[in-house]
């Protein structure tokens, strides 16, 4: 139902402002649209933050039912705001559309840009297509297919390239590198915090440095810190320290990173006096503190049990 209502309103949200937004100011407008999501993204970490000190099950809770106060706000505020003047006159209303543009606009704007609307949709009525027709049309003109195919194909490889998967899972992410669950939500707020800045900075630059060099630069700072990540993801696996299961089919991993992966799964390693860690274990574990364990006596392994939190 969430993804539903995202899907919604990332969708017809810009193109509400494209088309209710006087001309010079609709590609800000958009683009502050963008800064409230990652603003709103960075306040909501802060707030799950909050939560996460409270019960496992308890905070969860919290965290969700505070997500529909801006929703039911924005779900108030659109019932009071009118259809755009475009919609209006496309679907025959167009002395509404007179109406809406009298109080979007000021008055000495009005009949002109109420004029080219209504040029555009009797052009739109002229070429009224099929959507076989349609889809001939636009596949044969070349102008077209190069502007689809960047179009869309910005969007394609900035899906594939995953950094919506880092950013949605930035805490589990931390958590990973050791932090506890509480730790890692805090520390998830910093990259929030960096999407919400470089957002205004995209804002400031967009019109000083034009598109195309801020969106080849944004994609180098992608490319370099997607390379960092997974460097580090490598260099974490091989470094980590070998382990062994304590005879449970679940906990049957060989190293630390991968044991500490699974949730039900803790490492409990042996802390020698030259500072090497020797018989490490994996085994079933309380995962509500922490993962890894490193004990100056190999005993303590052993005794590693379902009711220890162990780091």
């Amino acid at each position: 139902i969430v993804g539903i209502g995202i899907g919604f309103a990332a969708m017809a949200v810009p193109m509400y402002i494209a088309e209710s937004a006087p001309a010079h100011m609709r590609g800000k407008l958009v683009v502050l649209n963008n800064l409230f999501i990652t603003g709103g993204q960075f306040v909501a970490t802060i707030i799950d933050g909050a939560f996460s000190s409270l019960s496992v099950n308890v905070g969860w809770r919290f965290m969700l039912s505070l997500a529909a106060v801006p929703s039911i706000i924005m779900f108030i505020g659109f019932l009071f705001m009118p259809e755009t003047p475009r919609w209006l006159i496309f679907h025959g209303k167009p002395q509404k559309a007179r109406r809406v543009l009298y109080k979007l606009r000021h008055p000495s704007e009005v009949e002109k840009e109420y004029k080219e609307i209504v040029a555009d949709y009797e052009e739109y009525t002229k070429l009224k297509l099929g959507i076989v027709a349609l889809m001939k049309k636009f596949f044969t003109s070349k102008a077209v297919i190069i502007a689809l195919i960047v179009g869309c194909g910005l969007q394609m490889f900035q899906q594939l390239g995953g950094i919506n998967t880092v950013m949605y899972y930035s805490a589990s992410i931390i958590e990973m590198a050791g932090f506890s669950d509480n730790q890692s939500i805090w520390l998830s707020a910093i990259p929030a915090f960096g999407n919400f800045i470089f957002t205004i900075v995209g804002l400031i630059l967009v019109d000083r440095l034009g598109r195309r060099k801020l969106l080849i630069g944004s994609l180098i700072g992608v490319i370099v810190g997607f390379l960092l990540l997974s460097g580090s993801f490598i260099l974490s696996d091989v470094q980590s320290v070998r382990a062994h299961s304590l005879l449970n089919d679940k906990c049957s991993y060989t190293s630390c990173g991968t044991c500490v992966g699974d949730s039900r799964c803790g490492f409990c390693a042996y802390h020698n006096d030259t500072g090497v860690y020797i018989n490490g274990t994996c085994s079933p574990g309380n995962k509500h503190h922490s993962d890894c364990f490193i004990s100056n006596n190999t005993d303590d392994c052993q005794l590693y049990s379902d009711v220890q939190s162990v780091r």
